[in-house]
């Protein structure tokens, strides 16, 4: 995990950079307060793959990239961010919003994607020292979606780059019912 406690949150490193290149997948969280390890819940995970039959011999660059064992078969890097999740009201205004750590919403937000032109794409742009974050939008709805019980969520990607420069990224995009498959979710 990326946690160098002399840099700031959601700094990534050239491994880091490396990791997403060489990933299988990735995935964007959110999680709510009560699920915090050490009051971290908010991170890009990436993911490589060892296979599905038996146990994968790692080379040291991937022990090195990779350094979480995620199952018998995969590893992962955890880079944590911040985050920050804005819901929609019913005539289109901000009816709420939260940041990190705000206990008074308890929200899990949960994305992944799989293809590997948008995770290189991402990889790509990015540089050592860049800052990430997550920003989360629920139910930016349509009267169409409103109308027929459904919920558009996103999640953007914000990279910020020296003190004056920002790059914002639509990374992922769901619409769906309010159920346990939603991109975010309303516990408590």
């Amino acid at each position: 995990m990326t946690t160098d406690t002399t840099t700031e949150l959601g700094t990534i490193s050239r491994d880091d950079i490396a990791a997403m290149f060489a990933s299988d997948s990735m995935t964007l969280h959110h999680l709510p307060t009560h699920l915090h390890r050490d009051g971290v819940g908010h991170m890009i995970r990436v993911y490589l793959r060892g296979g599905y039959a038996e146990p994968h011999i790692w080379t040291a660059r991937e022990q090195r990239l990779f350094p979480q064992t995620h199952t018998d078969t995969d590893r992962m890097r955890t880079i944590l961010v911040a985050s920050s999740v804005m819901g929609y009201g019913q005539d289109g205004e901000d009816a709420w919003t939260t940041a990190y750590g705000d206990p008074e919403l308890d929200l899990a937000c949960f994305h992944s994607f799989y293809d590997v032109a948008r995770r290189q794409t991402i990889a790509g742009i990015l540089r050592p020292g860049d800052v990430l974050s997550l920003f989360w939008a629920a139910d930016n709805n349509t009267e169409i979606l409103r109308d027929a019980g459904l919920h558009s969520d996103s999640v953007n990607l914000i990279v910020r780059r020296g003190p004056e420069k920002q790059l914002v990224f639509r990374v992922g995009e769901s619409v769906g019912r309010d159920n346990s498959a939603r991109m975010i979710r309303r516990h408590g």
